[in-house]
């Protein structure tokens, strides 16, 4: 039972999804830091978040611009690891 053993597959990555998996990373890394600098201004700086724009307060719009944010960033992730196009030899 205590017998365990990786997939025959695993560690045999190729280069694309090492690179894919890298920039994930980095692009996840990114969010965290601007998502831990809203939480940061929220708890700390209530009176930043009250300011209204529009008739909106800031919480909310910086709320959306975390998710609109999020959404862009998965469509640059998928932009970027797309597969390469192949050619055809004739």
């Amino acid at each position: 039972m205590g017998d365990w053993a990786a997939p025959a597959n695993v560690g045999d990555g190729d280069d694309a999804s090492e690179s894919n998996t890298r920039l994930g990373l980095v692009l996840f890394s990114i969010y965290t830091v601007v998502y831990f600098g809203y939480t940061i201004v929220s708890a700390f700086r209530p009176d930043w978040m009250a300011k209204t724009i529009g008739g909106v307060n800031l919480a909310v719009w910086s709320g959306f611009a975390l998710i609109l944010g999020a959404i862009a960033m998965a469509a640059l992730y998928l932009w970027l690891c797309r597969a390469p196009k192949r050619t055809t030899t004739k």
